[in-house]
């Protein structure tokens, strides 16, 4: 009897926890849960089949660096950003040196603090804009290394503190357009975002007026943007519903969005222009080697409340005691344990590596994909100067694949009318 007696007061206090944990307010994540089913994810085959199209890819920056997710040229030099804050320009031995440092602080570990810049691009005076997940939306002088912040994250915008800061651009007119992934998560447990029906947000800034404005809100882990060449519409990642939205700016349609891709076979990442049209989409992770969100998370609401809530109590003390006395063991545990990289490395154990790029047309069907062996993520796939470059957060490296000669036929009129095609390689 007292076994018993044991075990119901275990199951009653479980019982009791358990209920306070799922109901008591203000705990993160402090969202709604909703069931979510997909399709299954498309097979391998067709225009998605493995092929070693990044067969001959090379590591650059061989740990100088960790966690270059995207990439920027300008004036035959590439830029990337990577933990610790820094911006740092590529130098023609394979390695780099920082041009600019977003944040302040006296470890790279200290992310909120330091920075880490996520999407990466140039406006059209030649200033790096930068989308950094802690420190929000700034301007960078490459050539001074002067660090001018736009949008600083905490700023209220249409009633919500902005947080999460993924990607940027600027379009023709200067108008500044940029993702926020989360409102309830920040880069380190970014994870949380995927369990949640969805709170990133799409934004429009203008910086002559200094005025931020909601383009679209309920993006469930907005990630990647990019232009279509008319500059009438964006396309935006939705990375938790592995799908690609088109959000429409100008003409008849004008705010009004749909669906672009849709059953993605990965997590869809940073959106760049293809130099022949249409767009490279990185994916950063595939479904196949990542099921935990989608066949135990999505569809089991209740569940992923518990254990994200769990989790999230569980943390309060270190947190606790890193915002009192910030130190590089709190540090490690909040920003290196527990973390989307963790996640990703958990969900996909024992799988051999697999990453993948996709091309879109403008329409936004899927017309091509690139394959390695060597990565787990892929978060952008960018062109310059006729090379790839292949970003990631979770590597120590930022990959390069050299320009493969490119195929030109030439057509020749003879004098008796006739026609030849000669095929050769420039």
């Amino acid at each position: 009897m007292g076994l018993l007696k044991w075990i119901g007061r275990m199951l009653l206090d479980f019982t009791v926890i358990t209920i306070a944990i799922m109901l008591f307010p203000g705990i993160s994540p402090n969202a709604e849960f909703e069931v979510t089913r997909f399709s299954d994810s498309p097979p391998l085959e067709g225009v998605l089949e493995r092929n070693e199209r990044l067969s001959s890819m090379e590591p650059l920056l061989g740990d100088l660096a960790t966690g270059p997710e995207s990439t920027a040229s300008r004036g035959g030099a590439v830029y990337t950003g990577v933990e610790g804050g820094a911006i740092l320009r590529l130098t023609d031995d394979g390695g780099a040196e920082t041009v600019a440092q977003l944040g302040r602080c006296d470890d790279p570990l200290d992310s909120p603090r330091c920075g880490r810049p996520l999407g990466i691009r140039f406006d059209q005076q030649g200033r790096l804009l930068v989308a950094d997940a802690y420190l929000g939306i700034h301007r960078v002088n490459v050539s001074s290394g002067a660090v001018e912040r736009l949008v600083p994250t905490g700023v209220v915008v249409d009633g919500e503190p902005l947080r999460f800061c993924n990607d940027v651009l600027s379009a023709s007119d200067g108008t500044i357009y940029f993702t926020s992934s989360s409102a309830i998560a920040d880069l380190h447990n970014g994870f949380m975002e995927l369990a949640v029906r969805g709170t990133g947000r799409l934004f429009r800034h203008d910086p002559v007026t200094n005025t931020t404005t909601v383009l679209l809100s309920g993006i469930n882990f907005a990630n990647g943007i990019a232009l279509n060449g008319r500059e009438t519409a964006l396309l935006v990642s939705e990375t938790a519903r592995y799908r690609v939205l088109r959000v429409w700016l100008k003409g008849g349609r004008a705010g009004t969005s749909e669906v672009a891709a849709d059953n993605l076979p990965g997590f869809p990442d940073n959106i760049r222009p293809r130099p022949d049209g249409g767009f490279f989409v990185g994916l950063c992770g595939l479904r196949y080697q990542n099921p935990l969100a989608e066949g135990l998370i999505k569809p089991h609401p209740l569940l992923a409340k518990l254990l994200l809530r769990i989790l999230s109590v569980a943390m309060t003390p270190i947190r606790l005691l890193e915002r009192a006395f910030p130190n590089p063991y709190t540090q490690t545990i909040i920003y290196k344990g527990v973390t989307m990289r963790t996640m990703q490395r958990l969900s996909s154990y024992g799988r051999a590596l697999h990453a993948m790029g996709l091309e879109l047309s403008d329409t936004g069907a899927v017309t091509g994909s690139l394959h390695t062996s060597r990565m787990a993520c892929i978060s952008e796939v960018n062109e310059h100067d006729g090379a790839l470059f292949l970003g990631s957060p979770f590597e120590d490296f930022l990959g390069r694949v050299p320009a493969a000669p490119r195929t030109i036929r030439v057509r020749t009129k003879h004098t008796d009318g006739s026609m030849s095609v000669s095929v050769g390689d420039q």
